[in-house]
């Protein structure tokens, strides 16, 4: 027991440290060996765990899919994107075993205290804004930003689509000990709260757009719930009442106020810059449809940037003939994930809507950066499993179609 339980803290510490670049006095190298040090004792205690690998063969086919089209792509373009793509390979082979290896109740417990642990660290950016700014990026070296302006990444917009993925994943908690530990829920009901309210810190359009969508979800299925109607009210009017009262305490402050205003303030991108990337975008996919561009990046100005739409990227860059494999594959993958939480569905509609809206807003989201997007695809790949298994009568483990 105590063996399990020690991989199940390193699964969800491993998930919450993704996002995370840097702390204040810590280093962006020693973060990373961190992550790398947990990660891989992860990796070895399940291999540990599971004696014997069984996959089924619609992972197979899925997996053979991606590395084969990913694989073609980046060979006649002669670029890496094999390598952006190859990592979901490992998480959907991850999720596997995980699922043959530990009960769905250990595993939402697991990315439950992931949501808090995150939500932590999503609370220094709130108490950065209100001390004034005292923890500078170590990222920017020719400017000082403040952690509240860019959160423990390397700028806003990677890191509000990684807090709208543990925004989904405390939501989704909630819903989970609604009905077993009331406590619970309304604790992370704060935590969601935190990461929300982080959101709103760093200015970040897009992420904010997200996270009021996914809000918006949690409360419609919410109503669905017995005896509901009292915590959704109280919920509601705490919701615009601290949200009143942050605006108007730290109006000046608030960055999403002034980007939304104007777009002359020290961001990557500007709005204009994206729609100017879009239509950009679009005349090189002409130019090329079939086969794709290949990796780009498009004159801003006097800058650089990829286009901030990862299915569009797909297709500009990727062309109809491998980008369209790899979208349906991926949508496959969440259906499937979707299917197989059954009864518990919510376990993945929420999370789900954070990776898939996100991409909307960024050139990479899910499909890049796996260190902060491996709370998304273990989730995923865990409830793929459970819905490519069968049950075993009797005692419950999984049994896939195919085995070694």
């Amino acid at each position: 027991m105590r063996y399990r339980r020690a991989g199940l803290s390193l699964l969800y510490v491993s998930a919450a440290l993704g996002p995370i670049y840097w702390l204040p006095l810590i280093s962006i190298p020693t973060m990373y060996a961190i992550k790398i040090g947990v990660g891989a004792a992860l990796s070895i205690w399940l291999l540990l765990l599971r004696k014997r690998i069984q996959l089924s063969y619609r992972l197979l086919f899925i997996s053979l899919i991606i590395l084969l089209v990913s694989l073609l792509s980046s060979l006649i373009k002669n670029d890496i994107f094999f390598l952006e793509i190859a990592p979901i390979v490992i998480f959907l082979l991850f999720g596997n075993l995980l699922a043959q290896a530990i009960e769905l109740d250990d595993f939402l417990e697991a990315i439950s205290a992931a949501g808090v642990i995150f939500s932590m660290f999503a609370s220094i950016i709130v108490i950065d804004l209100i001390l004034g700014g005292w923890f500078p990026n170590p990222y920017y070296t020719q400017y000082i930003v403040y952690v509240y302006e860019s959160g423990l990444t390397g700028g806003r917009t990677a890191w509000a689509y990684a807090s709208n993925l543990f925004l989904a994943i405390n939501l989704q908690g909630s819903l989970y000990y609604l009905a077993k530990n009331k406590r619970k829920a309304i604790f992370l009901l704060f935590c969601a709260a935190i990461v929300a309210t982080n959101i709103l810190v760093v200015g970040a359009r897009g992420g904010a757009v997200v996270a009021i969508f996914i809000i918006l979800v949690f409360l419609a299925m919410l109503t669905r719930r017995k005896n509901s109607k009292l915590l959704i009210s109280v919920l509601t009017a705490l919701f615009f009442l601290s949200g009143a009262i942050f605006l108007v305490g730290f109006s000046d402050e608030l960055r999403i106020i002034t980007t939304l205003m104007q777009a002359g303030t020290r961001n990557l991108s500007t709005l204009d810059s994206r729609f100017t990337s879009f239509s950009e975008g679009w005349m090189s996919f002409s130019s090329s449809p079939f086969f794709g561009t290949g990796s780009i990046f498009i004159d801003i100005g006097s800058a650089q940037a990829q286009i901030h739409n990862v299915w569009l990227r797909f297709i500009v860059e990727r062309g109809v003939l491998f980008a369209l494999p790899i979208i349906f594959t991926s949508l496959l993958i969440f259906r499937l994930s979707y299917l197989g939480a059954r009864s518990r569905h919510y376990q993945m509609l929420l999370l789900l809507s954070a990776g898939i809206l996100t991409g909307l807003f960024e050139p990479k989201a899910i499909f890049g950066n796996y260190f902060a997007s491996q709370i998304f695809w273990i989730t995923a790949a865990f409830f793929l499993a459970r819905g490519t298994a069968e049950a075993r009568p009797g005692n419950g483990t999984l049994v896939s179609s195919c085995s070694r």
